[in-house]
Order: C-alpha cells, then sequence, then structure tokens
C-alpha cells in the first residue's frame, strides 16, 4: 500500500507551484480547515486518472474562494463581475494544473498514469472517495482567509 505522504507531498508541491505561478495568489498550508465543513456549500473540481495507481484529484471551495481564484487566474479585479461559466471554467483550469503537477511529480515512483478531462460540480458536502473503496489524502491550504481542500482519491492495480 502507498504511505498517505508519498502522495500528499507532491500533491502540496503541485498546489503551491500552480497557485504561484499560474494563479498568482501564496498558498499556507494548514492542518485543518476552520469554515469549509460538511454544512458549506462548494465548487468542486476533479480529474480522473488511470495507470499503476487510479482515482481523482479532487479540489474543493466555497463559492467565494472560488471567485476569488478565478478572478486572480483570469487577471481581474475584485469587484469585477465574474459569471458562473467563468468559475466553473477557471476552477476545472485549476484541478488541471494540479494534477498536471502533481502527474510529474508522481512519475518516477509510480509511472505514467492517464487523465481525464476536468469536471467542476457545485455540491454540499460531496465526500472524494465515496463509493470507490479507495484512500483518500488530504491536504488542507489558505489563501489569506479563504480555504481549499486538495485531495487524492486512490487505488493501486
Amino acid at each position: 500500500m502507498i504511505a498517505e505522504k508519498t502522495l500528499t507531498e507532491p500533491l502540496w508541491q503541485a498546489a503551491e507551484e500552480a497557485f504561484k505561478c499560474m494563479i498568482m495568489l501564496d498558498l499556507d498550508r494548514v492542518d485543518k480547515l476552520e469554515k469549509l465543513d460538511e454544512n458549506t456549500p462548494r465548487m468542486v473540481g476533479s480529474i480522473t486518472f488511470m495507470g499503476a495507481l487510479q482515482g481523482a484529484v479532487v479540489v474543493q471551495c466555497d463559492l467565494d474562494t472560488a471567485r476569488m481564484v478565478s478572478r486572480s487566474m483570469l487577471m481581474m479585479g475584485a469587484e469585477d463581475e465574474i459569471s458562473d461559466e467563468e468559475v466553473e471554467d477557471a476552477l476545472g483550469e485549476v484541478v488541471n494544473l494540479v494534477l498536471g503537477g502533481f502527474k510529474s511529480r508522481i512519475a518516477n515512483d509510480l509511472g505514467e498514469i492517464q487523465i481525464s478531462v476536468p469536471m467542476v460540480i457545485q455540491a454540499k458536502d460531496p465526500s472524494p472517495g465515496a463509493g470507490t473503496g479507495g484512500e483518500v489524502a488530504d491536504v488542507f491550504v489558505k489563501s489569506g482567509e479563504h480555504e481549499l481542500q486538495m485531495s487524492v482519491v486512490y487505488k493501486q492495480k
């Protein structure tokens, strides 16, 4: 079985790099989230992958955080109007960037993986891994007061 740290460290590094270089936001890794709980409606972006390891990378946050991240990524001001479609597209790109960095970091140890296209939904209390019989490795991050949960839901073949 893969140690959780084997996945959380590359996930954290990929997220930190994507947010700093492409989204223009700094992230801080935290032990737990204070505001994002099972009662918080949220945006969830995910991409599935297959290979020696199979599963999904999932990025989730509340709608306010999704809008803030999207505006930063699109180089918009905090007061600029942003459509739901723009937020969905941007969050899809966020999870794509994170998975790309994660994929390159695990390739030497776990081999190449094939990836799907991103999917973004609005949900209340999504449970990564529910029904998959897999494991979940979480990384919790903050950008200012905004919180995000990044997860790898996985099974080994």
